[in-house]
């Protein structure tokens, strides 16, 4: 181990040495996390590290693509981009506010469907804008 390494404070000793491959004496070391098993010590490192890189990605803010990814599944019955050709009613180039309050609608079973109440209840409220905003954005059918 580097000598700079050694004299630094260490709040997990026994896993310090476990990840360097050094040999320690387990009895030698009294702390709290003498209990833990290794595996159980290698976790909880690895989520202390992880948790440094969580407000970074909650800076970033959605996926600009969320809207497009979540509305291919709505492809199957209302068409690609939302434009319907088999029956099913068009979402593209509808009001996003109408949009947001039929799926709303949906969820809450204010609006009966036969599938819809079921799918919509699988979408947040930042889904729901997603997919809506996508879908009024899309070229009306003709």
């Amino acid at each position: 181990m580097h000598k700079a390494a050694s004299r630094r404070p260490s709040f997990f000793p026994t896993l310090d040495s476990e990840l360097s491959g050094a040999e320690t004496r387990r009895d030698s070391y009294t702390g709290p996390l003498r209990m833990v098993p290794s595996l159980s010590r290698l976790l909880l490192a690895a989520f202390v590290a992880g948790a440094t890189a969580i407000p970074s990605a909650l800076a970033q803010g959605t996926d600009p693509n969320l809207g497009r990814n979540l509305a291919a599944a709505c492809a199957n019955c209302h068409g690609t981009n939302g434009v319907s050709r088999q029956g099913m009613p068009s979402l593209a180039g509808q009001e996003k506010s109408h949009l947001v309050q039929q799926m709303k609608d949906f969820k809450s079973g204010a609006r009966l469907a036969t599938i819809m109440h079921q799918i919509s209840k699988g979408y947040t409220d930042e889904h729901i804008d997603a997919l809506a905003a996508y879908f009024a954005a899309q070229k009306a059918a003709k």
